[in-house]
């Protein structure tokens, strides 16, 4: 598996609109080294870098919170790294706050235990990060489009909405919906 480093440098020429990247990078796990450098370019990115190091650093920190959360199974690592002070959400079947996600997330993986999710495309827009992902519940399983906008400030997710659709196993067109 490649570093967030090394995917980021393949995804480069990849950029789409104001942010925005597509491929995998989202759902990596770096190493020491790498989080080392990533805290650090953090904290300089915080203290005064320019916008597009913050759209970077943001997407950065929704990729990790994602992959740490879902794909690793670790919801209140991620909310003690990545989530402000106060959390508010959007989805109507949740409720504000870090227990709401924690315990979906728990849920979900008792349902689910194999469920995994495939970040798509990022792209990030000041205070937002938009995140399109493959939610996949089992093995053989269609799956579920998902899209994340979470909102950062000073570096921590503070805000968050979603929209989710069944991936339908017939399509009037010929294209995906990723």
């Amino acid at each position: 598996m490649q570093s967030y480093i090394e995917n980021k440098k393949q995804a480069n020429h990849r950029a789409e609109g104001m942010g925005g990247v597509e491929g995998e990078e989202c759902g990596v796990v770096v190493g020491s080294r790498e989080r080392e450098l990533i805290s650090r370019s953090n904290k300089k990115i915080l203290c005064g870098g320019s916008m597009n190091d913050q759209l970077e650093a943001n997407k950065r920190i929704v990729c990790e919170w994602n992959d740490l959360a879902i794909n690793q199974r670790k919801p209140e690592e991620a909310v003690s790294k990545y989530l402000g002070p106060h959390y508010r959400q959007h989805n109507p079947g949740s409720a504000d706050g870090p227990e709401s996600f924690i315990g979906t997330v728990k849920r979900f993986a008792q349902t689910y235990p194999d469920f995994r999710i495939e970040s798509k495309r990022i792209i990030a827009e000041g205070n937002y990060v938009v995140l399109h992902s493959h939610l996949i519940r089992k093995p053989g399983d269609r799956g579920m489009a998902v899209v994340d906008i979470f909102r950062l400030e000073n570096g921590k997710i503070v805000e968050h909405w979603d929209v989710v659709q069944e991936v339908p196993e017939t399509s009037a067109n010929n294209n995906t919906m990723f």
